[in-house]
């Protein structure tokens, strides 16, 4: 039986490229078989390419590549691979890698689905993560299964597969896979979370990933819901791409900060944070009208550009920075 909901077969169909991220761990070799499975029933194999990224971070990396290059030569499948390297360490090593691994997603093509292997478990850890950090309603939603990224799309079809389960998938199929021994390094805190945290949690709870994956999709429909209410409310006050400041005047604080983040969603800029977003109202909605205050923010995973915020008559304008 198919693990890929109707959505995500209706997808894969009508994709110009299908792409397996494929590490050659677990999660990634039950995806890539799964999609391979389905494509080969419907004779489209030929959309589709497993690809590796070599993080270079491991003796063994070499040795990783070449598992997955057999693995995908044993099901005729399209192999691509993307070396990345970064100087940073620890939690900085983190957010680069993952910033290296978004940019070459967004290099397909218009109509690419990107198919990754989250599974429950991960659910659970990026829950917990996004709590301790701090976050919202959007935050709590968790991993969308099917998640639209501009001309790309996302697909996590073990999203509700506990890992216990995927390890069940592979066992029945007598598939091989690699233990990446960078995953039991508890220095990174989702490691933390995963090793230590998660399993004290589950032997005392056994239904906990099961339960949080429910929530998530609950958590998921009401911030569409909200969404949907917050895109409705900001069609009275842009103008083109500008924000109208004097029709915002009159609204509480948390909604302008609501809405100046849906605004920048829809222009496909980065949101600002809480402490940057206390720095626009402050700017925007605190000083003299006629001031022409700027505002300048990034993150700190995005090192290619900021984003400007200024004000130009009544208008608030968003600008990316290279500089």
């Amino acid at each position: 039986m198919s693990i890929l909901s109707n959505a995500e077969k209706l997808l894969l169909k009508k994709s110009s490229k299908v792409v397996v991220g494929l590490s050659g761990g677990a999660d990634s070799t039950l995806a890539l078989v799964e999609i391979y499975e389905f494509l080969k029933a419907e004779n489209l194999t030929e959309k589709l390419v497993a690809l590796h990224i070599n993080h270079q971070l491991h003796e063994d990396s070499e040795h990783w590549e070449q598992h997955c290059a057999n693995l995908c030569a044993k099901l005729s499948v399209k192999f691509d691979v993307k070396k990345i390297n970064s100087q940073k360490s620890g939690e900085g090593l983190e957010a680069a890698m993952r910033s290296e691994r978004l940019k070459i997603f967004n290099s397909y093509e218009k109509g690419t689905v990107i198919v990754q292997g989250h599974h429950a478990s991960d659910q659970v850890e990026t829950l917990l993560f996004r709590l301790i950090r701090g976050t919202g309603i959007k935050g709590v939603s968790g991993i969308k299964r099917i998640r639209p990224a501009g001309a790309i799309t996302f697909i996590r079809p073990l999203i509700k597969l506990t890992k216990k389960e995927v390890l069940e998938h592979l066992k029945l199929r007598k598939l091989q896979f690699i233990k990446d021994p960078s995953n039991e390094d508890n220095q990174f805190s989702r490691n933390y979370l995963r090793n230590v945290v998660i399993p004290h949690i589950t032997r005392r709870w056994n239904t906990v990933e099961k339960n949080i994956s429910r929530f998530t999709a609950l958590a998921q429909k009401q911030n569409t819901l909200y969404e949907k209410m917050l895109k409705e409310r900001l069609i009275d006050l842009v103008d083109g791409n500008a924000l109208d400041l004097e029709k915002m005047e009159p609204l509480s604080s948390f909604e302008k900060s609501e809405l100046i983040r849906m605004w920048l969603e829809n222009l496909s800029m980065f949101l600002p944070n809480e402490k940057q977003m206390q720095e626009i109202e402050k700017s925007f909605f605190q000083s003299r009208h006629d001031a022409n205050p700027v505002v300048k923010f990034r993150r700190d995973d995005i090192k290619e550009f900021s984003i400007v915020l200024s004000k130009q008559n009544k208008f608030l304008i968003a600008e990316k920075n290279y500089e």
